[in-house]
């Protein structure tokens, strides 16, 4: 999970999914539904937000079969000069050592305090 995390705060979402998951990948998020045909465009407009470094923390990890959990911290400074800091929970589920299913739960109130327009602009909540 680790090289997950990495490579999508490096190279981008959109690079780790190509590395790391299932063609067919399912992504849910808390509060948007299934988001795995617009999370890379979400994440293109919130770095265009982002006025510094994301900094992407990985936590707690716990594996057990074909699932992983994982506590991942994101803080960010955003070009209005307020911060966007969430805590969030993954759960992976994998198949042929590839991941074919990503839940993610976090802090949804904080998330449309800070990056509202964002959520709508790519359609995770309505206008």
């Amino acid at each position: 999970m680790d090289l997950f995390f990495e490579t999508m705060a490096n190279q981008g979402v959109r690079t780790a999914i190509e590395r790391y998951a299932d063609e067919n990948l399912t992504w849910w998020s808390a509060g948007a539904g299934n988001v795995e045909d617009r999370i890379g465009e979400f994440m293109d407009e919130f770095g265009a937000q982002v006025s510094g470094a994301v900094e992407l923390t990985v936590g707690a990890k716990t594996c057990e079969g074909d699932r992983a959990a994982v506590e991942v911290t994101l803080h960010a400074e955003l070009t209005e000069g307020r911060i966007y800091h969430n805590n969030f929970h993954f759960l992976f589920e994998f198949r042929n050592g590839v991941i074919v299913k990503i839940a993610e739960y976090h802090d949804t109130h904080h998330a449309y305090e800070t990056i509202g327009p964002t959520l709508r602009k790519v359609g995770f909540v309505d206008a």
